[in-house]
């Protein structure tokens, strides 16, 4: 008899210690949901700071500010093909070898 009451009363001990061990789980994974929670509206607001800082208005204040201008307009460069070297595997695309292709070079870049 001694012996059932033993295992018994272990028994409700053990069942006790589980319960208070799923308690206090239950209360780490409720402050970690929250945090994560906390964590996700901060990302969206930084997020939302990043785009509001790097939208088309802010950047051509910004740029005005700083004292640039809008250019005149756009210029268009038409650049002669390379060359080929010796052995006709690759184009050279490096500076002219002449004086006379660096003249070339330097009228298609003109406007």
């Amino acid at each position: 008899m001694w012996g059932a009451a033993l295992v018994t009363v272990a028994s409700l001990f053990t069942l006790v210690a589980f319960h208070v061990f799923a308690a206090q789980s239950a209360f780490t994974l409720e402050r970690l949901s929250k945090e994560r929670t906390n964590e996700q509206f901060r990302n969206q607001r930084l997020r939302l700071a990043v785009a509001n800082a790097s939208s088309a208005s802010v950047v051509i204040k910004a740029s005005e500010d700083f004292g640039m201008v809008e250019g005149s307009g756009v210029i268009t460069l038409t650049v002669p093909p390379g060359r080929h070297t010796d052995s006709g595997h690759s184009p050279v695309l490096g500076a002219p070898s002449s004086v006379k292709d660096w003249s070339e070079t330097k009228q298609a870049l003109e406007p």
